[in-house]
């Protein structure tokens, strides 16, 4: 039965990493890696179960400690990336060299008895499993966990205190990936079970840490869109002349532009045809609308938008919206 489990974990986990790599555009290196370690792990697991001599069950184990040491790692730096903490390239490769050393360790049984002191294959009901004498150098894969885990929830409580986490939901899920993890390894130490449920409660973390991640390149990507519309108000307002009785150069832009958006659109020949939902957004980018205001009067997400406007600035070679006003202005005084 535990086979069967561990075979269903295994394909969950591929399926995660596909999922992964099909639907999310941006790809976040750490993110990625902790994926990949929890497919070795329950992989790993797998393999383990369905072994019938020795040789074959270390060598599943090696697979699944190979994600089991390297995931603590992946998952510190995926919380870092959410929790906007930089790691410092030193301290990285610092920490890539320790798990190399923890899993060169923990790969040892079958060639010496630092890490089992003595392991064997029991086969139940269909099901191997090792049994194993645990060696004098066994507790620096316990040591190397708890220190992990340790960090991660001192990064977690800092980001709270120092408030880059604002909604205590967010908050609250971030203590919830590192508390099952930590429970449950806990709950395997002091209590004899045939299963590892860690392989379980990866799955489940890294899927809501897949969550909160996507959460908050949203965030970013709307704090940085942000950032840019008030620099570009900047950038209009310093190009606004003296005399304020008179209508400012963007004022007379806009004007002219209103008025003649049927008319810019049919001279405009780009080198790409816009579709009809881009004509659509174009226009309103010209008549001055936000992003927020064009998705309400077209009924689509912000986000749709932005890729529309994305494909309109590609399509007639501009960079920005401010850049697309002047060109505008260009075809109009050429006509």
């Amino acid at each position: 039965m535990s086979s069967i489990i561990y075979g269903i974990t295994a394909v969950v986990a591929l399926a995660l990493v596909i999922g992964y790599l099909v639907s999310v555009k941006k790809k976040d290196t750490w993110l990625f890696l902790l994926f990949i370690s929890v497919l070795l792990v329950n992989v790993g697991y797998f393999s383990i179960s369905v072994s019938r001599i020795l040789e074959e069950a270390l060598l599943a184990n090696r697979v699944s400690y190979l994600g089991s040491v390297f995931l603590p790692l992946c998952m510190f730096m995926s919380l870092a990336d959410i929790c906007r903490i930089r790691i410092p390239k030193g301290v990285t490769a610092v920490l890539l060299c320790i798990s190399a050393a923890v899993f060169i360790l923990a790969a040892s049984p079958g060639y010496c008895d630092l890490y089992y002191k003595e392991v064997t294959l029991e086969i139940i009901d269909g099901t191997a499993r090792l049994v194993k004498i645990y060696g004098k150098y066994h507790i620096i894969y316990f040591f190397y966990l708890f220190t992990y885990f340790a960090s991660m929830l001192a990064m977690v409580a800092f980001v709270i205190i120092k408030k880059k986490i604002t909604s205590h939901k967010y908050a609250s899920l971030l203590i919830s990936v590192v508390f099952l993890n930590i429970l449950i390894w806990l709950l395997e130490q002091l209590i004899s079970v045939d299963f590892e449920f860690l392989s379980i409660s990866y799955i489940v973390s890294e899927t809501m840490l897949l969550f909160l991640f996507s959460i908050m390149k949203d965030f970013d990507a709307l704090k940085n869109e942000k950032t840019e519309a008030e620099k570009e108000a900047a950038q209009l307002s310093t190009q606004a002349p003296a005399d304020n009785t008179a209508p400012t150069q963007t004022q007379e832009d806009n004007l002219v532009l209103s008025e003649q958006l049927e008319d810019i659109i049919a001279l405009w020949q780009p080198s790409e045809a816009l579709t009809s939902r881009e004509i659509e957004v174009l226009t309103l980018l010209l008549d001055n609308c936000k992003r927020k205001e064009i998705a309400e009067r077209l009924c689509l997400s912000e986000n749709t938008v932005k890729t529309h406007t994305s494909h309109i600035f590609n399509k007639l070679s501009v960079k920005d919206r401010s850049e697309l006003i002047e060109k505008a202005n260009g075809i109009l005084l050429s006509k």
